[in-house]
């Protein structure tokens, strides 16, 4: 069935649940603001711990630095061998949007003790590897809590953000926690330490990753040579 019909029925349905429960809120115009806090991050770069839990490797921890440059310039430095969830070498609102989707308001949950506003994201385009994203966000403080999203090659992707208040008015989160299938949402950084502990995988198993983010630099003027340049 064409996305377009799918998404034209699912917005249907969620509109009834909506006008029978008394929830309005605008989709887009969350969406909208959460983008518009993004857009003053200009640059940063940041020093970042990787946790891996998958079971068929045998991977330490690894201190990285990741810069960002907008719209899309990114880098990641890494003494040795260290797996990133794609997400995680550039977290931006993007990543879990595309030129043209459809956004739908589902409903307001509760998470500890604030309050989280549901959103449903669907890429129009036939060609997008995302199928469906489901955001949890905190729309006061514009920040995003929780995403869900199915994907044509992995299927379903988990990620949890935590925020400290130096970063969050940046919308950049102190801490990511991924649940995926590693064999596709996993890119690899290897350098002269390559490490040689991985085995073979299957598309049935399940990892995680948790990246702890720290020394946020905003704004400060990355070099187009920090992007060049060969890692030695």
């Amino acid at each position: 069935m064409n996305k377009k019909y799918i998404a034209l029925i699912i917005s249907i349905i969620i509109s009834l649940s909506n006008f029978s429960s008394g929830q309005s809120k605008n989709a887009s115009k969350i969406i909208d603001e959460i983008n518009k806090k993004f857009e003053h991050v200009n640059d940063y770069s940041v020093d970042a711990r990787i946790k891996v839990n998958v079971d068929f490797l045998k991977v330490p921890e690894r201190n990285v630095k990741i810069y960002f440059r907008k719209p899309d310039k990114v880098k990641m430095e890494a003494d040795g061998f260290a797996l990133l969830p794609k997400q995680g070498m550039n977290f931006s609102p993007s990543n879990f949007l595309t030129d043209k989707y459809e956004s739908i308001y589902v409903r307001s949950e509760k998470i500890g003790a604030k309050i989280y506003d549901v959103i449903k994201v669907i890429p129009m385009s036939d060609t997008a590897n995302i199928l469906l994203s489901t955001l949890w966000i905190d729309s006061k403080a514009l920040l995003i809590k929780k995403v869900n999203t199915v994907t044509k090659k992995s299927g379903m992707i988990e990620i949890e953000m935590k925020y400290d208040k130096s970063n969050a008015k940046f919308s950049l989160p102190s801490e990511v926690q991924f649940n995926f299938n590693p064999q596709d949402e996993v890119s690899e950084v290897e350098t002269k330490n390559k490490t040689k502990n991985a085995k073979p995988n299957s598309r049935n198993m399940k990892g995680s990753v948790i990246v702890y983010y720290s020394n946020y630099k905003v704004n400060s003027g990355i070099p187009e040579s920090v992007f060049t340049k060969i890692n030695q």
